[in-house]
């Protein structure tokens, strides 16, 4: 039997990495968050701009990537987090695929609700600086009109979770479709 991988992904702001700590902490799994990567590498290379931190962002989800095809080659059960982009993931995910059974938990919350979580988390100062959140407002405003964070068309077993408010579905029931068999 192959190994579970559960991809837990949404545009930036859309409840992911709460979702994603709950998740795997409920179902023992180990979680690879990309964030926790950038932030790692950006405080080792220092990233002074929002073209490091682009650069550290791509290294970042390689990075991510292979940890994930590593711990599956293993036999291992693993758990990612990420704003994964429908364009750039499309590739990883068809490889990190072909050794597990892959499910995708989407995060999803109406443009207003992610805008707003956004500014306001950059507003409380707890962001790393690597990030540089406000310089990539833009990005994340264009890549939620053109859809580019929805990986449904991938084809993939997907759970889209709304995050507006609360979870829906409720987190009991999504817990019993992503447990690993």
């Amino acid at each position: 039997m192959r190994p579970t991988l559960i991809v837990v992904c949404g545009a930036p702001a859309s409840g992911k990495t709460t979702l994603a700590r709950r998740l795997a902490a409920a179902l023992g799994l180990p979680l690879l968050e990309k964030d926790v990567i950038k932030e790692a590498l950006a405080d080792a290379i220092e990233a002074t701009d929002r073209e490091a931190s682009k650069r550290i962002g791509a290294a970042s989800y390689r990075v991510l990537y292979d940890l994930a095809l590593a711990m599956l080659s293993q036999g291992r059960d693993v758990m990612i987090e990420a704003n994964l982009s429908r364009l750039f993931a499309a590739d990883e995910l068809e490889r990190l695929a072909g050794i597990s059974q892959l499910t995708v938990v989407q995060c999803a919350a109406e443009r207003d609700v992610i805008e707003q979580r956004y500014r306001a988390r950059h507003a409380e100062g707890g962001r790393h600086a690597a990030h540089f959140d406000l310089d990539a407002l833009p990005d994340l405003i264009a890549g939620l009109e053109t859809g580019d964070y929805d990986l449904t068309a991938l084809g993939y077993p997907t759970i889209t979770v709304r995050t507006d408010d609360g979870y829906q579905p409720d987190y009991g029931e999504l817990i019993s479709r992503v447990r690993p068999q």
